[in-house]
């Protein structure tokens, strides 16, 4: 699946799964959009897509409710300094650094 961070006050109108959060939620996203770009992320959320005839994997609206996130413990434990310079890394090459996928590999293995 393909993630992009919408950093406007552009309102998604194409066929593309997207949320926005609510104000509780709103501080979680650059880590959440971290944690979905991460390979782990991408993994366990990949286990709720729908496979169809020849091998096309499919989210469903709702197939996005029933993935898994990391709580928000383990969000909030990525420092903002980091969290901004795993974005700014994002935007020049297109992938999370090392230590992001480490930090959501290492949570999700004790459960956070």
């Amino acid at each position: 699946y393909k993630i992009a961070r919408n950093e406007t006050q552009a309102l998604n109108l194409t066929c593309f799964h997207g949320f926005r959060p609510n104000a509780l939620g709103e501080r979680y996203v650059d880590s959440l959009f971290l944690y979905l770009s991460s390979e782990v992320g991408r993994k366990i959320v990949s286990m709720s897509a729908r496979m169809y005839g020849d091998s096309l994997t499919k989210f469903e609206p709702n197939d996005l409710n029933a993935a898994l996130a990391p709580p928000p413990q383990a969000l909030e434990d990525l420092p903002p300094e980091r969290v901004a310079d795993a974005l700014d890394c994002m935007r020049h090459t297109g992938a999370a650094p090392e230590y992001v996928e480490r930090r959501f590999a290492l949570g999700m293995a004790k459960g956070a």
